[in-house]
């Protein structure tokens, strides 16, 4: 049986309980009836139903808790569980908060980087093995680190996807390739067809 707590309903079908602490077996104990639970249908009217399920575990020291940053870790957590395609139940431990602290520094990264001007851009050649010649390039956008070496964009796309960011980085990366086109025809250079890689998400939106 469960201690006495509070169950609040976020919105849609998103849900938080809180429960007094007891200890973390208790914790790990909740979240196992839970996830349990919905192994197994749900009768509603003649209908049954499975539904799948994702949960976290986080506790916290009320003394020492801030409002907002709890609320930013259960919105991290959140995510990370919908990644999942099966149920699940993820608890926030030291490798999960790393992740999350690691996410913000690279946020904070990229938007110093479109501030400054701090991507670098590189163009690969697409050369026709049949005409033997050049065709075009495609634009390539990189990303150091304040110690010098390259943050792969296998790390920081999906950061930007999820945090809404992704937009501002697609124009300006095409910003520069306009700007380096415009160089090029002014310093006498016969331009080529430059490929810019947009977002998914920006084209969604």
């Amino acid at each position: 049986a469960f201690v006495e707590g509070l169950v609040y309903r976020v919105g849609g079908v998103e849900f938080v309980v809180l429960l007094p602490y007891v200890s973390k077996e208790y914790a790990n104990y909740c979240c196992e009836e839970v996830y349990q639970r919905f192994q197994e249908k749900w009768q509603v009217g003649d209908a049954e139903y499975l539904v799948r399920v994702g949960i976290c575990d986080m506790i916290i020291d009320q003394n020492s808790a801030d409002a907002g940053e709890q609320i930013e870790k259960m919105q991290y957590a959140q995510e990370m569980v919908k990644e999942k395609k099966e149920s699940c139940i993820l608890h926030f431990d030291d490798h999960v908060r790393k992740k999350l602290e690691r996410r913000k520094y690279l946020i904070g990264r990229m938007k110093q980087a479109i501030r400054e001007g701090g991507f670098e851009m590189y163009y690969q050649p697409i050369y026709s093995w049949k005409e033997k010649r050049f065709l075009s390039m495609e634009a390539l956008l990189r990303l150091r680190d304040h110690d010098g070496t390259l943050i792969s964009p296998a790390e920081f796309i999906p950061v930007f996807e999820r945090d809404g960011n992704i937009c501002a980085l697609d124009f300006y990366m095409l910003d520069r390739v306009c700007h380096d086109i415009r160089e090029w025809i002014e310093q006498g250079l016969k331009p080529v067809t430059v490929s810019v890689n947009f977002s998914k998400t920006h084209l969604h939106d």
